[in-house]
């Protein structure tokens, strides 16, 4: 998940005595396959692209976008759209990985802009 906040507006410029208590922001998803190698090895191949905006009381009725797939004749081969990664530590909120090609992953459970479900036991979510 990628999220990438927009700037915010001087309260000032907006009229308003106080600044704004939401954040406009748009959140990037990027769909992979994975297959799991081994007892902490993961390879990922990336497929599709979702966009949507957070944020703000006035995107809840907005729609996901869905960024349009190549057709398969013209997707970069396989090997091209992969990685595989190792897995140093999981929980049930995170997961560290470290890549092919030396980077460090920090991964954490998305619950959008809600809290975690509640009632649930941690190993639940």
């Amino acid at each position: 998940l990628f999220t990438l906040g927009l700037p915010q507006l001087p309260a000032s410029v907006l009229g308003l005595a106080t600044p704004p208590k939401e954040s406009p922001a748009v959140r990037l998803t990027l769909r992979h396959d994975f297959e799991v190698q081994g007892t902490n090895t993961v390879q990922i191949v990336y497929e599709e692209t979702s966009g949507e905006l957070v944020g703000s009381s006035l995107f809840t009725s907005l729609p996901r976008l869905d960024f349009p797939s190549l057709p398969d004749v013209l997707k970069p081969p396989r090997f091209l759209r992969s990685a595989k990664f190792d897995v140093t530590f999981m929980d049930s909120m995170m997961r560290i990985t470290r890549g092919d090609r030396g980077e460090l992953r920090i991964y954490l459970k998305d619950y959008g802009m809600e809290p975690p479900p509640s009632g649930l036991q941690e190993e639940e979510y």
